[in-house]
């Protein structure tokens, strides 16, 4: 009876030996690709990792890891893969030299404001001045940009929730450019004439002769305070520009030439430092 129980014990222990020794850590990418070995480490930013039967150390940003399922069984998941599964992912090489304005961010306190309009009507007016003013990049079309955007269920309102790196990989470019804008409604204000005409002029010897006709000719203009924010990030998540304007003038458009102004002082811009 001894003898049937220690060859139980050793063929458990053989059992447990041999599916320790076969089970190993996977890595599962967002773009879909599975790596099966050994987390060795969890850092901040990335893990290290060895694969099976090998020993050389490779290392992995987690932020192009959707997630790691463990030996044990347990499962970490670093990023939803929803997001990226409907765009595969770019490689440094494609995104080189390219650039994305995203739609602008903007607050105001004027209802009368169309948000998504405006927003949208100001990305175009940005890619056109970076088309014009700069030549060491290619521009990314607004249409394609707004399009991946949608593809992925990315709006002006969760932006925000994406890395700058991660939202470069995705749109395909280098760099990425973010704008904000600020737009006041200062108040209002008529201007106005008061017109004298008459009728029955006789244009011989009295202009004066006959009955008048006064008419009132006046405009109403909105007064608007704009500044734009502009900040650039690349496909490594570092901020290569940033800076602020106050626009010059009080019409909705000042916000034209504050863009353009930003523009040419950007990294690729012709007055660029």
């Amino acid at each position: 009876m001894k003898s049937v129980l220690k060859i139980i014990a050793l063929l458990l222990l053989f059992t447990v030996t041999v599916y320790s020794q076969d089970a190993v850590d996977k890595v599962v990418m967002l773009n879909g690709e599975s790596k099966e070995g050994k987390v060795i480490s969890i850092g901040n930013e990335s893990i290290k990792f060895v694969y099976k039967g090998e020993t050389l150390e490779y290392e992995f940003q987690k932020s192009e890891i959707n997630k790691v399922i463990f030996a044990s069984g347990r499962e970490e998941v670093f990023n939803n893969k929803k997001a990226t599964e409907q765009h595969p992912m770019s490689n440094p090489a494609e995104r080189r030299n390219k650039l994305a304005v995203l739609p602008f961010n903007f607050t105001t306190n004027d209802d009368g404001l169309m948000s998504e309009d405006l927003s949208h009507r100001m990305q175009n007016d940005c890619v056109d001045d970076f088309k014009g003013d700069t030549s060491l990049i290619t521009v990314q079309d607004p249409m394609e940009t707004n399009a991946l955007l949608v593809r992925n269920n990315i709006d002006v309102n969760n932006i925000q929730s994406l890395m700058p790196k991660d939202l470069a990989v995705m749109l395909g470019v280098e760099y990425v450019v973010y704008s904000t804008g600020n737009i006041v409604n200062k108040g209002s204000q008529t201007y106005g004439s008061e017109v004298s005409t008459y009728k029955d002029k006789d244009k011989y010897k009295n202009n004066s002769k006959g009955s008048t006709v006064t008419t009132n000719n006046s405009t109403t203009v909105v007064n608007y305070s704009t500044t734009i924010e502009m900040r650039i990030y690349n496909d490594e998540g570092k901020n290569v520009y940033s800076d602020s304007k106050n626009s010059f003038g009080s019409s909705l458009d000042s916000y034209k030439a504050t863009i353009k102004y930003l523009v040419k002082r950007t990294p690729f811009g012709s007055k660029r430092k």
